[in-house]
């Protein structure tokens, strides 16, 4: 402990200490202002107009001036307030705020003055009652939002959203995958094998790069190169443990090989019947064809219950050209 703090205990009893002064050196406590506020009544000297519907509270430890509101005598300081103090917001109801007073209309008989955008339905009023009525709008469709799904609705007025195929441009060369909007544009289109991520680090699978589970992840590869993803497929307690994996891209055809190592040490079942050795031990399958029917699952069965394995996901697009864009995804 240092001098410096003992001697500021000591002072702060009232204890006799040469001084009790501070030299100014580094180790000097500086505990800054004090703060203008700890509660409301701190800031109650600021208060010192007429108007009982104004106040200054502290907020922040800083005295901050403000409406009152929700009282008998300060009802609203703007019109949204008389939501609350009216009992909550009506669909037919026109709530307004006149000198710190709500008052409420009836909305006329039309379409009601508050619309929910996207829900594929029109409010209406009925001119009498506070209470409107949901009539399905095939014309009030859901944002499109990222340009990778065409909204809808439904015959019984549901919203809906439906993916545009994978590989859809977005954004500034962006590609849609699986109704996301993925950055996977290189930069040399003519030879982009060294842009992936990790390249060439994760050409073998001791180099795999590290995988995280239900995100697209993009990659870039030739007819030579392969790419190798890793990650740790954790067995959930009480749920059916399936590996899901979905592939896309710019080539014509694609081969995804998929091996798991068990964390028991066990040979993984539940995958296919010829399986081959991967990296540090793992055994698994390959599927090749054209990438959007490569949708390989995995009912993972190791030899214990506990069925949790490290996975190692190689991609390769044999006779490609010198740039081929790939995504994946995949979850357990």
């Amino acid at each position: 402990m240092r001098t410096v703090f003992v001697v500021g205990w000591m002072c702060g009893l009232g204890l006799t200490v040469s001084g009790c002064l501070f030299s100014g050196s580094a180790d000097d406590y500086d505990p800054g202002p004090p703060p203008e506020c700890r509660v409301d009544a701190d800031c109650a000297h600021l208060d010192t107009d007429a108007d009982e519907c104004t106040t200054v509270r502290c907020e922040s430890n800083k005295c901050t001036p403000g409406p009152v509101t929700n009282t008998t005598s300060c009802q609203c300081a703007v019109d949204d307030d008389c939501d609350r103090y009216l009992g909550g917001k009506k669909d037919c109801a026109i709530n307004t705020c006149t000198a710190h007073k709500c008052s409420q209309e009836i909305a006329p008989a039309g379409p009601a003055p508050r619309q929910t955008a996207g829900d594929c339905a029109t409010l209406t009023c009925d001119g009498v009652t506070t209470t409107g009525a949901k009539q399905i709008d095939p014309d009030d469709k859901p944002d499109a939002g990222n340009g990778c799904v065409i909204p809808s609705c439904g015959p019984n007025g549901e919203p809906a959203k439906q993916a545009v195929p994978d590989g859809t441009e977005c954004g500034d060369g962006s590609v849609c995958y699986k109704g996301q909007c993925v950055a996977c544009k290189p930069k040399n289109p003519a030879a982009c094998k060294s842009e992936g991520v990790d390249e060439p680090k994760n050409d073998t699978g001791a180099g795999a790069t590290s995988y995280r589970q239900g995100s697209p992840a993009c990659g870039y590869t030739d007819g030579a190169d392969i790419d190798w993803w890793t990650f740790f497929a954790k067995d959930a307690d009480f749920t059916r443990d399936i590996l899901r994996m979905h592939f896309w891209s710019t080539a014509p055809s694609m081969e995804a090989c998929i091996y798991i190592k068990c964390e028991d040490g066990s040979t993984p079942k539940g995958g296919c019947s010829d399986l081959k050795p991967g990296p540090n031990g793992s055994q698994g399958c390959c599927y090749t064809g054209p990438p959007a029917q490569i949708t390989p699952v995995w009912d993972l069965d190791c030899a214990t219950v506990e069925d949790s394995g490290t996975v190692y996901v190689s991609v390769r697009t044999p006779g490609a050209t010198t740039c081929e864009s790939y995504i994946f995804s995949g979850s357990y």
